[in-house]
């Protein structure tokens, strides 16, 4: 069984699709799910917040737009690899997710 790593949107965008110090150890688990070494989960709300991240920073002036477009390119494309390669599960958001203690 592969091991099942869940990653937060700041880990997701701020480490993988902005660089930033810690960006080579987020590298490492994409290399590792890619080479079918490692599992990688996240929720569908880790992808609004991944994207509206990268929004904001092109609103604020942190990317510019060939940034913002490139960084969004590379998560969807890297999204659908790694979901084509089945080492990526997005979770659902459910309402016991949000509405019970301990879920």
């Amino acid at each position: 069984m592969l091991l099942k790593l869940y990653l937060d949107s700041s880990a997701i965008v701020k480490k993988r699709y902005v660089v930033e110090p810690g960006s080579s150890a987020v590298d490492a688990v994409f290399d590792g799910a890619e080479a079918g070494r490692v599992r990688i989960v996240f929720s569908l709300w880790n992808i609004g917040e991944v994207i509206g991240t990268l929004d904001e920073r092109r609103k604020r002036g942190w990317l510019e737009e060939d940034e913002f477009s490139g960084a969004l390119r590379k998560f969807v494309d890297e999204t659908l690899k790694l979901l084509g390669f089945r080492v990526l599960d997005v979770m659902p958001v459910l309402t016991p997710i949000l509405t019970e203690p301990g879920h």
